[in-house]
């Protein structure tokens, strides 16, 4: 053991010169601090864009998932219409407020295609045009979907 001035210098037994606690040379605790804030920048960096990721396709799950419902509904009504036939189907347009319980609204329009005349001259086919918003109008009111068909007057 070495001795200062005289006195011996104690050292609790398994600790060397040199060294402060734990076993770290006293000049490198503030390199570890450093490297352990490095990496974890670096671990950050590398996540970030995973989550944004994830929040985008959150994102547009809920996009898809809004238009599956939205195109299910119109084809519903759309079926109606057909099953109704053409006689039955008025001219002019109509709103359907609150649609089948869920937060949409359609808009449908039923207007007669003049070019498609009959032999008599009468016209025998129906334009349907379905559209659907989402209520309360938060996207600024664009449509989620559309339809168009037509209808005939002899039938498909």
């Amino acid at each position: 053991m070495a001795e200062v001035a005289g006195i011996a210098a104690r050292r609790p037994p398994g600790r060397r010169p040199g060294r402060g606690r734990k076993g770290v040379l006293r000049g490198q605790r503030g390199a570890v601090l450093l490297e352990v804030l490095v990496a974890s920048v670096i671990l950050v960096l590398a996540l970030l864009p995973i989550f944004c990721a994830l929040t985008a396709t959150l994102l547009v799950l809920e996009k898809s998932t809004l238009v599956t419902v939205a195109t299910n509904l119109l084809q519903d009504r759309a079926e109606v219409l057909k099953a109704a036939g053409y006689n039955l189907v008025p001219q002019g347009s109509l709103w359907l407020e609150k649609y089948s319980g869920r937060p949409f609204d359609i808009y449908q329009e039923v207007s007669l295609v003049e070019t498609m005349t009959d032999s008599s001259g009468t016209v025998v086919v129906k334009k349907v045009v379905l559209v659907i918003y989402r209520h309360p109008y938060a996207s600024g009111g664009d449509p989620v979907a559309r339809m168009e068909f037509l209808l005939y007057a002899g039938g498909i």
